[in-house]
């Protein structure tokens, strides 16, 4: 009796263990993308306006300006 117990919890052990390696290895992979977070504000005139944009562009590494340059160009109005 003693030992199925603790085969059963051995065994609890090592899943668990096995579920928090997977969970710590996929929130420290790295990943092959930048992410900028900005504020821009202007004021209008007007009763009720509430807008907001949300602008994302995908780049290597190696165009990364001219990434913010075709973002510049398509989003300037």
């Amino acid at each position: 009796m003693n030992t199925k117990s603790s085969l059963i919890i051995g065994i609890s052990l090592i899943i668990g263990a096995t579920i928090f390696g997977e969970f710590f290895y996929s929130a420290r992979a790295q990943r092959d993308s930048i992410r900028v977070v900005g504020s821009a504000t202007k004021r209008y005139k007007s009763d009720i306006v509430k807008w907001r944009i949300s602008i994302a562009r995908v780049v290597s590494p190696k165009e990364i300006q001219a990434g913010y340059d075709l973002s510049k160009t398509t989003y300037r109005r």
